[in-house]
């Protein structure tokens, strides 16, 4: 039959090209950055497929694995795109949280310049008082124009530091020091409040005085066990006032005095809600609201109210 060859066995055999390694490690970081580690995983991944295309082209390499560099790469490009997606989905958010940040700092060492204005304007006065409260309806504020010597401007140089960057009032110059005087930003009372039962007791007095046109010159008297201490007083601010909270021997004055609000900032112009305090001992702190006391419902709702009359 002699010898009879198939045009099958004619053909020139094709030997399977190895796939690239590097063509390999590309579709392997590309998978690989969908489960962890994300574009540490898909840049290299990226340059590998890259670098392993050239190598896949046919007639110009002995190596394959073309399929597996192209994969690598849409996985790796897609994976990068899907990253700069999400990080710019959390820019405006992060933005507002770097600015309220900032808002409050400055706002805290605004109130740290009124504090050490209003404690150095006690040593300077007459039994170590601070500033009297305002007599004029809806300004929760010391009373400028009736101290012998004013806040401003022996004692606080600078009005921008009445108003919190976060209160969209302007800021106040030398001309406008009626105006930049008021609880924009903060409440003033002047007088030794402790909790929500003590600020009750403050309004109903502050109401009577106001109605009679009586300045807020001494200390304040209410119904019994509605005052500091369970007591029938509500003191004025004074150096040494602290002693009255004292009722526990190992409790000390400085601890005391850092429990003594002075100056309580409106909540709503933070996001989330909450103000900053200053306290007798100068040192501010910011709470949110609602929450611990001054910064609860009904001591931010009586002091509104106040600030409407």
């Amino acid at each position: 039959m002699g010898n009879f060859t198939s045009e099958h066995d004619q053909r020139p055999q094709q030997r399977a090209q190895p796939a690239s390694s590097l063509a390999i490690a590309s579709l392997v970081l590309g998978i690989g950055s969908y489960l962890c580690l994300g574009p540490l995983l898909s840049i290299p991944g990226i340059i590998t497929g890259h670098m392993a295309m050239p190598r896949t082209r046919i007639g110009r390499s002995t190596h394959g694995g073309g399929g597996l560099a192209i994969a690598g790469l849409v996985l790796s490009y897609v994976n990068i795109c899907l990253t700069l997606l999400v990080l710019l989905a959390m820019l405006p958010p992060t933005l507002s949280r770097v600015r309220e940040a900032a808002m409050r700092a400055t706002c805290q060492m605004h109130l740290k310049q009124l504090g050490l204005a209003l404690r150095t304007f006690a040593s300077a006065s007459d039994g170590e008082i601070y500033p009297q409260l305002s007599s004029e309806p809806g300004r929760l504020m010391f009373d400028n124009d009736a101290l012998a010597r004013p806040v401003y401007p022996d004692f606080l140089p600078d009005l921008s530091v009445m108003v919190c960057p976060a209160d969209d009032v302007p800021v106040f110059g030398p001309e406008d020091v009626d105006a930049a005087l008021n609880d924009h930003s903060y409440f003033y009372l002047g007088y030794l409040v402790s909790d929500d039962k003590t600020v009750e007791a403050f309004a109903e007095v502050y109401r009577s005085y106001l109605s009679q046109g009586l300045p807020f010159e001494d200390s304040l008297k209410v119904p019994a066990g509605a005052g500091i201490a369970g007591g029938d007083t509500i003191p004025r601010l004074r150096k040494g006032v602290e002693r009255y909270l004292i009722t526990d021997l190992p409790a000390s004055v400085e601890f005391a005095r850092s429990r003594v609000p002075v100056l309580i900032e409106r909540p709503e112009h933070h996001s989330p809600p909450g103000g900053n305090v200053l306290y007798m001992d100068g040192h501010v702190k910011f709470i949110p609201y609602p929450g611990e006391w001054p910064m609860t419902e009904r001591t931010i709702g009586i002091l509104e109210s106040l600030d409407q009359m």
